[in-house]
């Protein structure tokens, strides 16, 4: 088996993310959106390279056993899950749909789509 493409703090971020990001609605995408960004800088502040700040995860063993398996070296992800859309909400959508393919590549792009 190959070595996993995404390391453990990579992965939670992106999982602290994502959470928030299902939250965004029309009623209260402003507010929302101005607490992710937040989130996202705080991210960026750390110490020794890692998070300044903490943060604890609840999650059920089998979901951590899953986790840590390594990923293939030849794996390749789907383009987009046939459920994707469904997940998001309209403010989401808009946002993901003005992204050009392939132009996240990092956590630095995709605070910089984000902000921007």
């Amino acid at each position: 088996m190959g070595q996993s493409v995404l390391n453990e703090d990579f992965r939670q971020e992106i999982r602290s993310i994502m959470a928030q990001t299902q939250a965004i609605t029309l009623n209260s995408g402003a507010k929302v959106t101005e607490n992710l960004l937040s989130r996202m800088t705080e991210l960026d502040i750390t110490v020794n390279g890692e998070p300044r700040e903490e943060v604890e995860e609840v999650t059920h063993p089998f979901i951590a056993e899953v986790m840590a398996i390594p990923i293939p070296d030849k794996f390749k992800l789907p383009t987009m899950p046939l459920t994707f859309d469904y997940t998001l909400s309209d403010l989401a959508k808009n946002w993901y749909s003005k992204l050009k393919p392939n132009f996240i590549g990092s956590w630095n792009d995709l605070k910089k789509a984000f902000r921007d």
